[in-house]
């Protein structure tokens, strides 16, 4: 197999890229200053273009959900069968793509296992702590593959990351979480991770199968509504959801609290700042429940945070921010590379 590697790269968690054989080292590639970043396994496919000026600044030329087509595989003889191939609208041709893949067969997390020569995953790792295992992504092989083929070879863009949208994710909060110890929410359609960083730097992840969609859920359940008007609530004062809320977060919020202990035994000093990146709708109700069960405040970190809109920003009734960040994520692992 082929292991993908890992870098270390300034505020961010790299991205899974440049291919080598086992015992090689991955190509030297031109800096990249102009990224097309999309994220594969969603419905619609989340898709933002951004460039890095020559003074550093990281600015957004264009942003939508497109439909393409196609859907994630998730056997090795879909993989195999689906000859899918991605055409972009002009706007979003750049030269290269970085893509990050919603897969639940992906995994993020840290670890000492190595996968063996025989098994048929990518994965890569980076080193956060020197008292801590390295933190790895790993993804199924059938699915790498199947990504790298998504842009037909010859034409705009070339694929050059693969990336699990957790990690993607996770680049978001590094580049807005400065050096200080932060405990953060990374919140997805489907699952919520927790985050500790100190000094900046990821020393905790775990992921919760917990989060957004059983919030909706219960409300419509509790409710008798339809999905649509559980995100309206969600969204606006009119009616108080916490009853229904507040039994389905107070375990996450639970953690938060064993995370932020962890944080002071390692390194003596409290936490700086309690986060929340990716939250579709809710805000206002995590962060009431979460100060009445804490006493701390809960903030969110959005997916654009540091970055300069040179375009129309989307529609975020129809389509919130929240859909773009492990978008943004994957272009900043890339474009911080440069």
């Amino acid at each position: 197999m082929a292991f993908l590697m890992l870098k270390t790269l300034p505020m961010s968690l790299p991205s899974i890229q440049n291919v080598a054989k086992p015992g090689e080292k991955p190509a030297k590639r031109k800096a990249v200053t102009d990224v097309v970043a999309l994220v594969a396994g969603h419905d619609g496919v989340p898709a933002v273009r951004v460039r890095k000026a020559k003074d550093g600044t990281l600015e957004i030329t264009a942003a939508a959900v497109l439909d393409l087509p196609g859907e994630l595989p998730d056997s090795p003889e879909a993989a195999e069968a689906d000859l899918t191939r991605w055409s972009l609208p002009r706007a979003f041709q750049a030269a290269r793509a970085a893509i990050a893949v919603a897969s639940p067969q992906g995994s993020l997390r840290f670890t000492e296992e190595v996968p063996d020569a025989d098994a048929v995953i990518r994965c890569a790792s980076v080193k956060t702590e020197g008292d801590l295992p390295s933190l790895v992504a790993s993804l199924p092989e059938y699915q790498a593959a199947w990504t790298a083929r998504l842009f037909p070879e010859g034409r705009r863009p070339t694929a050059c990351s693969i990336q699990l949208a957790s990690s993607a994710a996770l680049n978001v909060l590094l580049a807005a979480g400065g050096k200080q110890n932060v405990v953060a929410f990374l919140a997805s359609p489907s699952s919520t991770a927790l985050v500790g960083l100190q000094g900046g730097k990821p020393v905790f992840y775990r992921e919760y199968g917990e989060g957004q969609k059983d919030i909706r859920a219960a409300l419509m359940s509790n409710m008798r509504i339809d999905e649509e008007m559980a995100e309206s609530i969600l969204n606006d004062a009119m009616v108080d959801p916490t009853p229904v809320i507040e039994p389905i977060l107070r375990p996450l919020f639970r953690q938060a609290e064993i995370a932020g202990d962890y944080l002071m035994r390692r390194g003596n000093a409290g936490v700086d700042r309690f986060v929340v990146v990716g939250l579709k709708s809710g805000l206002r109700y995590w962060s009431s429940i979460f100060e009445l069960m804490t006493g701390q405040v809960l903030t969110e970190i959005t997916p654009d945070a540091g970055l300069r809109w040179g375009c129309r920003k989307p529609d975020t009734e129809k389509a919130g921010l929240s859909v773009f960040t492990a978008a943004f994520g994957a272009a900043r692992a890339v474009l911080e590379e440069a």
